[in-house]
């Protein structure tokens, strides 16, 4: 199972979040908004990529930047 990377925060994140309230396992969703420059998201999802595993997102939905 794959991490999706969106920028649609407006649609993306609450239908994640509906899922798992249900039960349904799904893919961890990391959120960009557009605010978020292309450089930083560059570096937040190296970080992302070099410190975790895919299953580390499993039903999270994570809004970038990190910090």
């Amino acid at each position: 199972m794959g991490v999706l990377i969106t920028r649609d925060v407006k649609t993306i994140p609450s239908h994640a979040f509906e899922r798992v309230s249900v039960g349904q396992v799904m893919s961890g969703v990391l959120a960009l908004p557009s605010t978020v420059s292309m450089a930083t998201a560059i570096q937040e999802l190296a970080f992302i990529a070099v410190a975790s595993e895919a299953e580390d997102w499993i039903d999270r939905v994570t809004y970038l930047p990190l910090r």
